[in-house]
């Protein structure tokens, strides 16, 4: 699996990120499996001072990546540092349990 599985409301349409039964929104029981591929980059920051434990290269980049119906994910950065621009569609994938975009 190399995308990200959340779960969408089929009363609301709501983007559900969690397991869930319910949908978080509106209550209703009907929640289907979307996977995401891609989505738009919201924002970014490059971190220069890792937290305790990190043990890849620093510095990277973290950012705020726009699915739809306005649901944002979190993902680390994999690409030419000076290709980023707010807006732009980017890729997604899981790799080892983290997310990347692209």
């Amino acid at each position: 699996m190399n995308y990200l599985t959340c779960l969408k409301c089929e009363k609301c349409g709501k983007i559900n990120m969690l397991p869930a039964i319910h949908c978080r929104n509106c209550g209703y029981g009907q929640l289907n499996e979307i996977n995401f591929s891609e989505g738009a980059l919201y924002s970014y920051t490059k971190i220069h001072v890792p937290p305790d434990g990190w043990n890849s290269t620093t510095p990277y980049i973290v950012g705020v990546i726009e699915l739809e119906k306005g649901s944002l994910v979190s993902a680390l950065y994999s690409g030419e540092k000076d290709a980023l621009t707010v807006g732009n569609r980017v890729n997604l994938m899981l790799k080892d349990e983290r997310l990347f975009f692209w």
